[in-house]
C-alpha cells in the first residue's frame, strides 16, 4: 500500500478506536487478538447498566492460559504507569497459570513510552516464564491495516464494522482513493482489455471506453487505474460522475456529491499527478475531452466511460466477455452449473454481457428462476428484436417478488446516486444488503450507492405499488431524530439529495422538517423564497402559545429564514441589516415574554438565536445578557458559551478562555455537542495563549470534527484548519498532510473571499509539511495550489499579502514575493513585514538591503518568543555578507529557543555554513 495512504487510514482508525465506549472496546480488542493469535477468547459478562462484571478478567481462553485486560481510561499510559501495572498484577492474581498476558488500551502511548513499556514487559515476562504484551491504539490500527485490511479478510472485517466508526468507509476506500468505487468480489477481471486501454492511454493520454449499459465499463476503468497506480504510487484519482458535467466549461466549477464542495477540476489536472475518470458521460464528450487537453498538463491520464460513441482518435469499444469469463460469471457460487445447451442459448441471445449474466446467476442462486425458465426467456427474445433493456425488464420482474419494498423506495427516490444515510433511514442495513446482494449498484463510493443505468430504467418503467405518504412520514420522522441527535447523517441526506428535499417541500408546502431542511441546505445563490411557505405572525404566535413538538420546526424555519435573508441583505447593503432585524427581534422578545407553552429546552434554543440577532445589530450588552441567562439555567449550553467567549475576547479574556476550554474538553464521539461549535472554538483560541498546549492533546479529534462539520458547513473546516495550519504542520507534519487529504480541493472561483485565504493557508502548510518530510516535488504542487487561491483574493490585507509573499518565496520566486510586499501600505509595515522583506531581498542576493530590513525587525521586536526566529535570519544574512559575527546571532537564537526541533534546524544550518 502507498505509505501515505496507509498513514491516512491508520490515523483514521486510531481516531475510531479512541472513540469507542468502554462497552464497545472489549469486543474490538477480542476480535483483533483472536485474529492475531488464532485463539478463542471469552469476554466477561456485563451488568444491567452495561458495566463489566467485577472480580474477573476482561477476557480469557479456556483454562486461562491466555488472558487479557482492556483499558479505556484517558490516563492509561500516564507515568508512572499505574493502570498498566494494576492490570498486570490483576492478571497474575486471577490466573497465575497463564502463559500469555495481553494488556490493551484504546489510548495512544507515544513511541518512547511504548518502547519502554514493552521492554519492561519482556524483561518481567522472561523472569516469570510468561509472554507479556502491551498494545495501544496505534498497534491495533496498524495491525488491522496490515493483517486484516491488506489481505481483505472479509469475515473479520464484517465483525469489526459494527463497532468502529467510519470503518466501513475505510474498508471501501482501501487500495484506491477516497472516491474510487469498489469492484465486485470476482472483479470481472479482463486482462486483455486492461492492456488495450493502457496502450491507448500511453499514446494519447486519454481514452473513451464505449459500450452499452452493464458491459463493465466502470469496472474496467477502475482496473486500469489500479495498474497505473502500481507503476506510480503517487498518482491520485479524480472520479467524476458524468451527469454532473453540464458542458466543458463546468469542469472549472463542479460539485462533488457528498459535500457539494465546488471543485476546479481543470486546476487540479494542471497541478497534480492524477488519473481523471469521468463515468457515464453521455453528452458533450468531445468538447469535455478537448477542454481537458487544452490545459496543457503532462502528468494526467483521462478515462471517459459512456454509451455514446464520440468522434475521437482514442476510443475503445469494450468487447463482450469471453467464454471463460462469461461461464465464470454465470456459474459463480452455484452448485448446479448452467447446462451446456442453456449456456449456448444464453450466449446466442444476449452475448457475453457481464451484468445480464450476473443477474441470471443471482436469480438462479436465489431460486427465483430455473435454468428452464431462463431458456424460455431467451427463446422469446430470439424471436423478437433483441434489446438488453427488454431482456433485463423481464428478469427484473422476478426481483419484485422478494424485494418489492426496497425497489419501491428506490423508485420513489428516483436518483442514480443515493446517499447511504438516506437508504439507511428508509430501508435499514438489511434492506441495503438485499439490494447489494442483487448487484443493482454499479458502484459504492464515498458513502453513496450508484445504480446501474439499466436498473434505473427498469425502475422507472415498472409499476411498483407503494404508499408515498408513508415514505414521506417515515423520512420526516427519521430526519427529525437525526437532527436532534446531532447526527451527521442528517446533513448528508439533505445536502446530498437537495432535489428530493425541494420536491417534498413543493409538494407538501408545510412548516415541517422538509421546510427547515431546505432552508439550511440551500446555498444563498439558489435560495428561492417563492417556494418557501410563508409564516404569518399569527401562526408564529399560535406556535408559541400552544407549543407542541410539531411546532418546533415551524419556529426554527422562521428563524432560519430570517438568518438567510439577513445574510442576503448584508451582502447587498450592510446599512440595511439593522432595519431588517430590529422588528424581528421585537417579535421574538414579545413572544418569549408572553404566555407560552415552550419547553425550557426550546425556550433556550430560541433565546440563543435572539442573542445572535442582537450581536448582529451590535447590541453587545443585550446579547451578553441573553447568553448569560441561558448558561445560568443550563451550564452546558455550549453555543451560548461560545458566543460569550467571542464577545468577551478583549475585555474578559480569562472567562473567554474558560468557556472555550470547557467546550473543547466536553467533546467526545458520543457527546451531545455540535461539532461546528467545537471546531469554531479551536479557531477562537487563536486569540489566547493556550492553543499550542491544546492542539497536541486534541489533534486526534480534528479528523472526526472535520468529517462531521464538512457535511453541514463545507466552508468551516477550511476556515479553522487554515487558521491553525501553520502550528500543526511545524509540530505534526504527518497530521497536517492527513487532515488536508480528507478535504476536497475547492474551486477558486466558487468560495467566499475570506475562505480563499484560509484554503490557501491549508495548501501552503501542507506543502511545508511535505518539504519537512523530504518530498520537495510534492511540496511544490501544494505551493502552486495555494497561489491559485491567493490569485483570486481581492482586497488582501497586510497579513495576507505577507503570507502570499511567503508562498512565492517557497516557490523560489522572490520577484513576485516583492510585488506583494510592496502592496502593503507603510502604516502596516510592522516587524513581520520587514522580516519577510529581508528574506525576499536575501533570495534576490541584495544582502545589504536585506540586512537593513532585518535590523528594523530586531529593533522593533518586543516578544521574547520571536527572538530565535529573527536572530537566526539576521545570522543567515550576515553569513552571506561574509560577516564572521553571524555565529553570534545563531548562538543568541539557540540560547533563547525552547523548541528542540527549531534548535536542531539551526544547528544543521551552522554545520552547513562551516564547510
Amino acid at each position: 500500500m502507498d505509505p501515505k495512504l496507509k498513514t491516512y487510514f491508520t490515523e483514521k482508525l486510531i481516531s475510531a478506536i479512541g472513540s469507542l465506549s468502554s462497552q464497545q472496546f472489549p469486543f474490538v480488542a477480542k476480535i483483533v487478538l483472536e485474529h492475531k493469535y488464532s485463539i478463542q477468547l471469552e469476554l466477561r459478562g456485563q451488568t444491567v447498566s452495561g458495566e463489566p462484571v467485577g472480580h474477573t478478567l476482561d477476557a480469557n481462553t479456556a483454562g486461562y492460559f491466555d488472558v487479557a485486560e482492556f483499558g479505556k481510561g484517558a490516563d492509561y499510559f500516564q507515568k508512572p504507569f499505574k493502570k498498566v501495572t494494576g492490570d498486570y498484577k490483576h492478571c497474575l492474581d486471577v490466573a497465575p497459570q497463564c502463559k500469555r498476558m495481553f494488556l490493551m488500551s484504546s489510548r495512544l502511548c507515544g513511541p518512547k513510552n511504548y518502547k519502554r513499556l514493552n521492554a519492561a514487559a519482556a524483561w518481567i515476562g522472561a523472569k516469570l516464564n510468561k509472554d507479556i504484551y502491551v498494545f495501544d491504539a496505534r498497534w491495533m490500527a496498524t495491525y488491522i491495516i496490515d493483517a486484516i485490511l491488506e489481505p481483505q479478510d472479509i469475515a473479520t472485517l464484517e465483525l469489526l464494522e459494527p463497532h468502529l466508526v467510519f470503518f466501513e468507509q475505510i474498508r471501501i476506500e482501501f487500495g484506491y482513493s477516497h472516491d474510487l468505487p469498489t469492484l465486485p468480489k470476482d472483479n470481472w477481471a479482463r486482462p486483455k482489455p486492461v492492456v488495450d486501454v493502457l496502450t491507448l492511454l500511453d499514446k494519447h493520454q486519454y481514452v473513451q471506453i464505449h459500450g452499452m449499459s452493464g458491459m463493465g465499463k466502470t469496472y474496467l476503468a477502475v482496473q486500469v487505474f489500479n495498474e497505473l497506480k502500481k507503476a506510480d504510487t503517487e498518482r491520485m484519482v479524480i472520479w467524476i460522475p458524468g451527469n454532473t458535467i453540464a458542458n466543458a466549461e463546468s469542469l472549472s466549477y463542479l460539485k462533488i456529491e457528498r459535500y457539494a464542495v465546488p471543485q476546479n477540476i481543470l486546476g487540479m489536472i494542471k497541478r497534480f499527478n492524477c488519473v481523471v475518470i469521468i463515468d457515464s458521460l453521455e453528452s458533450n464528450v468531445e468538447d469535455v475531452i478537448k477542454r481537458i487537453e487544452q490545459v496543457g498538463a503532462t502528468n494526467y491520464r483521462l478515462i471517459v466511460t459512456s454509451q455514446t460513441e464520440a468522434e475521437l482518435i482514442s476510443v475503445y469499444d469494450i468487447p463482450p466477455s469471453d467464454d471463460d469469463l462469461s461461464s465464470k460469471i454465470l456459474n459463480a457460487g452455484l452448485q448446479k452449473s448452467c447446462p451446456p445447451h442453456v449456456y449456448q442459448q444464453i450466449i446466442a441471445s444476449i452475448g457475453g454481457h457481464p451484468f445480464l449474466l450476473d443477474q441470471i446467476n443471482i436469480l438462479v442462486k436465489k431460486e427465483q428462476v430455473s435454468w428452464s425458465k431462463v431458456l424460455r426467456e431467451t427463446d422469446t427474445l430470439t424471436a423478437s428484436t433483441f434489446d438488453n433493456q427488454t431482456f433485463y425488464d423481464r428478469l427484473f420482474v422476478h426481483h419484485l417478488k422478494t424485494a418489492s419494498q426496497e425497489l419501491g423506495i428506490l423508485k420513489w427516490i428516483d436518483d442514480k446516486e443515493i446517499d447511504e444515510s438516506l437508504l439507511m433511514a428508509l430501508i435499514g442495513k438489511v434492506g441495503i444488503k438485499k439490494l447489494r446482494a442483487r448487484n443493482f449498484f454499479n458502484a459504492y463510493r464515498n458513502g453513496a450507492f450508484v445504480l446501474h443505468d439499466i436498473v434505473l430504467n427498469s425502475l422507472r418503467a415498472t409499476t411498483i405499488q407503494f404508499d408515498e405518504n408513508i415514505i414521506e412520514r417515515k423520512l420526516a420522522d427519521r430526519l427529525k431524530n437525526l437532527y436532534h441527535d446531532f447526527d451527521p447523517a442528517y446533513y448528508r441526506i439533505i445536502h446530498g439529495h437537495k432535489a428530493l428535499i425541494f420536491r417534498l417541500l413543493e409538494k407538501l408546502k408545510k412548516h415541517d422538517i422538509y421546510k427547515y431542511s431546505y432552508l439550511i441546505s440551500v446555498p444563498l445563490a439558489d435560495y428561492d423564497e417563492r417556494i418557501v411557505p410563508a409564516t404569518s405572525e399569527e401562526e408564529l404566535s399560535m406556535a408559541f402559545r400552544n407549543f407542541r413538538d410539531d411546532d418546533y420546526f415551524l419556529i426554527m424555519s422562521w428563524i432560519e429564514q430570517t438568518e438567510k435573508e439577513f445574510r442576503i441583505i448584508k451582502a447587498r447593503d450592510r446599512d440595511a441589516t439593522e432595519p431588517f432585524l430590529t422588528p424581528r427581534i421585537k417579535i421574538i422578545e414579545d413572544l418569549l415574554t408572553a404566555t407560552n407553552r415552550l419547553t425550557a429546552e426550546v425556550h433556550r434554543d430560541i433565546r440563543n438565536h435572539l442573542g445572535k440577532f442582537l450581536r448582529d445589530i451590535d447590541d453587545r450588552a443585550r446579547a451578553i445578557q441573553v447568553f448569560e441567562s441561558i448558561i445560568a439555567e443550563k451550564s452546558d449550553f455550549w453555543a451560548a458559551k461560545f458566543h460569550l467567549a467571542k464577545l468577551y475576547r478583549k475585555d474578559n479574556q480569562d472567562l473567554a478562555r474558560q468557556y472555550l476550554s470547557e467546550i473543547v474538553h466536553a467533546y467526545t464521539a458520543e457527546s451531545q455537542i455540535s461539532p461546528t461549535i467545537v471546531l469554531a472554538s479551536f479557531k477562537e483560541f487563536r486569540s489566547h495563549n493556550e492553543l499550542d498546549q491544546l492542539l497536541p492533546k486534541f489533534i486526534d479529534s480534528f479528523e472526526q470534527l472535520l468529517e462531521q462539520t464538512m457535511v453541514s458547513r463545507f466552508d468551516q473546516p477550511y476556515e479553522v484548519l487554515g487558521a491553525l495550519a501553520s502550528r500543526i504542520q511545524f509540530k505534526m507534519p504527518e497530521k497536517m498532510i492527513a487532515l488536508a487529504a480528507m478535504l476536497p480541493i475547492p474551486a477558486e472561483d466558487a468560495i467566499e473571499n475570506y475562505t480563499l485565504f484560509d484554503v490557501g493557508m491549508i495548501y501552503l502548510n501542507t506543502g511545508k509539511a511535505h518539504q519537512q518530510l523530504g518530498f520537495p516535488d510534492k511540496a511544490e504542487e501544494f505551493y502552486r495550489q495555494a497561489t491559485a487561491y491567493y490569485a483570486k483574493l481581492t482586497g488582501a490585507n497586510a497579513f495576507q499579502l505577507r503570507a502570499i509573499a511567503e508562498a512565492y518565496l517557497l516557490l523560489k520566486d522572490p520577484n513576485t514575493a516583492l510585488t506583494n510586499l510592496n502592496a502593503i501600505p507603510e502604516r502596516n509595515q510592522d516587524e513581520w513585514y520587514h522580516f519577510t522583506l529581508a528574506k525576499t531581498l536575501k533570495m534576490l542576493q541584495r544582502y545589504q538591503e536585506a540586512k537593513a530590513a532585518i535590523e528594523v525587525t530586531v529593533s522593533r521586536n518586543k516578544q521574547d518568543k520571536h527572538i530565535s526566529t529573527f536572530h537566526r535570519e539576521r545570522g543567515s544574512i550576515r553569513y552571506h555578507l561574509n560577516d564572521p559575527d553571524y555565529r553570534q546571532d545563531y548562538d543568541h537564537a539557540i540560547a533563547h529557543c525552547d523548541d528542540q526541533q527549531f534548535i536542531d534546524i539551526m544547528t544543521d544550518e551552522l554545520k552547513l555554513y562551516s564547510y
